[in-house]
This record gives structure tokens, sequence and C-alpha cells, in this order.
């Protein structure tokens, strides 16, 4: 028997059988009439003969969300926590209160609809931190399965990155001159040399060699780069006068 109910903001549909098994999937929609329509085609594609009986105690995704935004906070960069809780709570929004994930169906169903309202690279960053929380919800016997495990990417094509012409850069440069020293050495620091917003700030006179004609950036207790390794950039000739200037 076919049935759809709403949990949350979101219509799900629910098959039963005779012989116990018990399917439910969210249709992503908050319109009833949408949501009907959306059950009936995916009853149409589902394929009977692998239907397994579906495990009724799955623990909410509320609850595996706190779970392992509790055990990755002590552990983790808490970049990668907040990423995490921010793909687990859109998959929450979709799935509606109180849902469960029961395998990779559910998953892509999720991603699917995601897909209609971020990006490609969000929809990856989604896949990738979700994967990984279900990998230790695993391991810690919360859940028997990973469902984003088996789920494909969708490698966004990367774009290349857009760079100054030389006669931009210039009159960036002139424009920086007529502004203030401390603006001017800075785009001169970050146009000529390539230097990070960090380093620009973090720049020292022990950090620039005029007669060798050298910057170098060191990485110990007073300044880390990004890469967390020093290095030496040549400097270019109009970087050379800019500094001697001052």
């Amino acid at each position: 028997m076919l049935s759809i109910e709403l949990r949350g903001r979101i219509w799900w549909w629910r098959l039963r059988f005779s012989d116990g098994t018990d399917l439910r999937r969210s249709t992503g929609e908050f319109e009833k009439f949408k949501a009907e329509k959306a059950a009936f085609q995916a009853v149409r594609e589902l394929d009977v003969d692998s239907l397994e009986r579906q495990p009724q105690n799955l623990p909410e995704i509320s609850f595996l969300r706190q779970y392992y935004l509790d055990w990755a906070e002590p552990r983790l960069a808490p970049a990668s926590v907040s990423r995490t809780k921010y793909a687990f709570l859109a998959l929450e929004r979709f799935m509606g209160e109180g849902a469960v994930l029961r395998d990779r169906r559910d998953a892509e169903s999720f991603l699917k609809a995601r897909l209609k309202k971020v990006k490609p690279v969000s929809v990856d960053g989604d896949i990738n931190h979700l994967r990984a929380a279900f990998n230790v919800l695993v391991k810690e016997g919360l859940v028997k399965g990973n469902p984003f495990q088996e789920v494909s990417l969708l490698r966004a094509p990367k774009r290349e990155r857009s760079a100054l012409s030389a006669e931009e850069l210039r009159a960036i440069l002139d424009a920086a001159d007529e502004t203030s020293p401390d603006i001017s050495v800075s785009c001169h620091l970050s146009g000529l040399a390539g230097f990070r917003k960090g380093e620009v700030e973090a720049c020292r006179w022990d950090w620039i060699d005029l007669d060798a004609r050298m910057l170098r950036i060191p990485c110990d207790h007073l300044f880390t780069p990004k890469g967390r390794r020093g290095r030496n950039v040549p400097m270019h000739p109009m970087l050379v006068e800019r500094l001697r200037e001052l």
C-alpha cells in the first residue's frame, strides 16, 4: 500500500508489503500534489525484486549529527566541524523532522535535490563531509553502513584563475601610490611578489634583502606561512625601487 505523509515540512512516501517490507522515502517536495507525483514516479522506478526488508529502529539524523559533532570537536579543525554540521543540517531539512537515513537511495535523493539549490562544488563538499562523518558513525557502531560510501562526486569542472593584465596591475599600483605609503607597499608586495594577505601584514624589514633583491619569508615562532614552509621570492625591480623610497 502506498501512502504519503508530512514530516516536518517535507512530504514522504511510504510503501508497505504484506511480507513486512516497509519502504519510506522523502519526496523532497513541500507541496502535496508535487509530492504525490514524485511518489508515483519513484515507485514506478523501484526494482521490486531487489528489495530487502528495511530495519525499523534506525537512529534519527539529528541524533547522528550531534553524536558526530561531539566526537569531532576535540579531534578535528573547527572549519571541518563547521562544514560537516552545515551538511548535516541541509540533510535534515531535506529529509524532514525526526527522519532517518536508510540507504544510498536516500542519500542520492538528497543530493539530487541539493543540486537544484547550490553549485556542484558545494554538493561535492556535502558528499565528502557526510561520507567521512558516516565512516566514523559506522566505526562507533551507530549505523551498519555508510549511505554515502558509493555515491559519486560530481567533480565540477575547475575554473581557471583570472589574472590581472600588466596594464591593470600598473593602474592599481599607480592608484595605491596616490593613496598612502602603507597601501602602496601592500599592493606592491601582493602584486609584484605574490604575497598573501597574512604575509603582507606580517612582513618585517629583516625579510627584505635589497642588495640581493630577495624577499625571505621565514617559518618560525614569529610567523608561520600557509604552507608551513619558508620561501625566497626574487624581487621585481619596481618593488625594489618602491622599498628603497621608504
